[in-house]
């Protein structure tokens, strides 16, 4: 599983470094973007996570507890911040697809900022509560039936198959349902299909993670393959969302467009502004390109 799961960890990191790049200092910001962007640092720190441990699996280096604790809430924290930032762009997607519904309300002009700043706090205080709580899952000379960690557990199953991961699927749904009313009438954005990809994705791999480790902490006997399914699908399911925008911005148009260029069209919010995105970020780099080498000339 290991020698399967480092390539694409590797692969994974470098994916979501250059999306991390693109967003940052090359693609304009906007709502939904900053809520990819923080997908992708979340996937990025369980990568992270995943590529010391396989290391440490395959050469054996003894680590501090303070070093030990870290790492492990850093996973924490990842995983929990990307699946609870990919709720949120769906149910910002779904809002901004029904006009009557976003209407009524006066936005903030910062509300994306500060529902990221929001997100990363609520993100924070969940993994820290479920970490501590829950200790002995990532230690097993520690006893694993604590009151904690059983309160933990019913609260992390209530706060993810209750409340978020519904929420998730029926604005996907919500989304899917006006794509096919939209077709009707003019080409839907591709980024809904973007947003359809990544939730399918995410069920297929992360969501059946969290089945995993739930079952695990109430059946020990099924724990060891479990484990090892769990650990490939979160090394894939972080480590796609890159590739898959990337594809996305590519199967739109088919041709070899700049990765800037795809993932800003895999991003690109209505479908009547994607040809003039696209043509002017081309001649920009072209021009840029012709600049440069007259200026090295």
């Amino acid at each position: 599983m290991i020698i399967v799961a480092i390539p694409i960890c590797i692969v994974g990191l470098v994916g979501n470094a250059l999306v991390f790049y693109f967003l940052s200092f090359k693609i304009k910001k906007t709502k939904f973007t900053m809520y990819i962007l923080n997908i992708t640092v979340g996937d990025t720190l369980v990568l992270v996570y995943q590529y010391i441990y396989f290391m440490l699996f395959l050469q054996p280096i003894q680590l501090s507890g303070p070093i030990s604790h870290f790492l492990e809430l850093m996973y924490v924290f990842g995983d929990n911040s990307s699946f609870f930032a990919l709720t949120i762009v769906c149910l910002e997607r779904c809002f901004s697809v029904f006009p009557p519904i976003i209407r009524r309300f006066k936005r903030p002009k910062h509300l994306a900022v500060y529902i990221s700043i929001a997100l990363w706090i609520f993100s924070g205080l969940v993994s820290i509560i479920e970490y501590y709580a829950c200790r002995p899952r990532f230690y097993a000379y520690l006893e694993e039936d604590s009151h904690h960690c059983y309160v933990q557990t019913i609260v992390k199953i209530v706060i993810g198959y209750a409340i978020f991961i519904p929420l998730m699927v029926f604005s996907t749904l919500a989304i899917f349902i006006r794509m096919l009313q939209k077709r009707l009438e003019s080409i839907p954005a591709v980024f809904d299909f973007t947003i359809i990809a990544v939730v399918i994705l995410f069920l297929v791999f992360q969501a059946s993670i969290r089945i995993f480790s739930t079952l695990e902490y109430w059946y020990d006997s099924i724990g060891l393959p479990l484990f090892t399914i769990s650990v490939l699908f979160d090394t894939i399911s972080s480590s796609i969302n890159p590739f898959l925008y990337f594809f996305m911005g590519y199967f739109t148009y088919g041709k070899r467009y700049p990765l800037e260029v795809l993932l800003r069209t895999a991003l690109q919010e209505e479908s009547n502004t994607i040809n003039s995105t696209v043509n002017n970020t081309v001649n920009n780099t072209e021009n840029s390109m012709e600049n440069s080498t007259e200026n090295s000339t």
